[in-house]
């Protein structure tokens, strides 16, 4: 009796193990991937090709789900109230002001493409800035 409670208990912890062991080998998956991409990124930038699609893309699907997070409603309007959570959460993002003009009085989508236009325009005034010999993006 003593020894088959002692072979439940050690089968019980080889299995627990075996989870631990499986979880970790998993997350190592993904941080194996997610170093990929960034390190083909640098490559990328250290070789001189262009990002700009693509993080424009990023700043696109990141300002849309912030906008999602915080619409009622594709047709809901968004209001006053809803401006200090909406910029505090944008600024965190992007590290930069937004107007509130560009979300008050419209909808999901009408917000989503004003910030859009606002990231893509700021991005075109540092690229711009960029080639004229001022600082570099930030």
């Amino acid at each position: 009796m003593i020894s088959k409670s002692i072979e439940t208990a050690q089968h019980r912890v080889e299995q627990h193990n075996f989870e631990i062991r499986k979880q970790l080998l998993e997350y190592d998956n993904v941080m194996s991937k997610q170093r990929e991409v960034i390190y083909g990124q640098r490559r990328q930038v250290l070789e001189g090709v262009a990002l700009k699609d693509e993080i424009l893309a990023m700043a696109e699907r990141i300002a849309g789900e912030i906008v999602g997070r915080f619409s009622r409603g594709g047709s809901e309007l968004f209001t006053a109230e809803d401006s200090p959570q909406l910029s505090g959460e944008m600024k965190a993002k992007f590290g930069l002001d937004f107007d509130p003009a560009l979300w008050e009085g419209k909808n999901k989508s009408e917000t989503e493409e004003n910030i859009f236009q606002h990231l893509a325009d700021y991005y075109e005034e540092k690229e711009k800035a960029r080639r004229l010999g001022d600082d570099a993006l930030s």
